[in-house]
């Protein structure tokens, strides 16, 4: 990859559905290329009717691999606020490391040393991700668990319920989070036709 390129860091719906970010990225997905971080679906989704989408979570994740594209941009402020109107955040719902201008922002300085160690190796500029913390707790006013997720998930409206579980089918396989080790023993779960 070139030293002058930017990637973009992604784990789940973003690989699926671009949206509109689609004009602003080059080539395809390199899949399991990004750094290894700890992903969990304990970020409840407006955009997805209230399914649990993945986030970082170095509480509650397991490990897996990322993957990445390209931007398009040479500039780390473009691609980053590019992300950003993606994923319907402000900026700082954003992080990056840009190497040769020395600079970096996250929320987390665990996701920010994992991904600046993998950016060190990869040949890259810079990098971008979505930044945004798990909200399950905020969310249900329960603090996350295995069991306490899939009570709400049970609680979710049939089109949420779907929804729910497109995302977690759809999301890379190399995902292998608790909750989702979980609902593949789960019958109930097994049976719901997703959209």
């Amino acid at each position: 990859m070139p030293l002058s390129a930017i990637a973009i860091i992604g784990w789940g719906s973003l690989l699926w559905d671009p949206d509109n970010l689609t004009p602003f990225v080059q080539g395809d997905w390199a899949i399991n290329a990004g750094p290894r971080l700890p992903l969990e679906f304990s970020l409840v989704s407006r955009k997805r009717l209230g399914a649990l989408a993945l986030a970082i979570d170095e509480k509650h994740g397991a490990y897996s691999p990322s993957s990445i594209i390209l931007s398009v941009h040479s500039d780390i402020i473009e691609a980053r606020s590019n992300l950003a109107a993606r994923e319907r955040t402000p900026l700082d719902g954003i992080g990056f490391i840009d190497l040769e201008h020395q600079s970096n922002y996250s929320i987390s300085l665990t996701t920010k040393t994992l991904i600046s160690s993998w950016l060190k190796q990869s040949g890259l500029r810079g990098v971008v991700w979505t930044d945004s913390p798990p909200n399950f707790e905020n969310h249900t006013n329960q603090p996350f668990s295995v069991e306490n997720a899939k009570r709400y998930l049970h609680s979710l409206s049939e089109p949420s319920l779907r929804e729910a579980k497109r995302y977690i089918a759809k999301a890379p396989i190399g995902v292998q989070s608790p909750l989702r080790l979980s609902l593949a023993q789960e019958t109930w779960w097994q049976d719901i036709i997703s959209l």
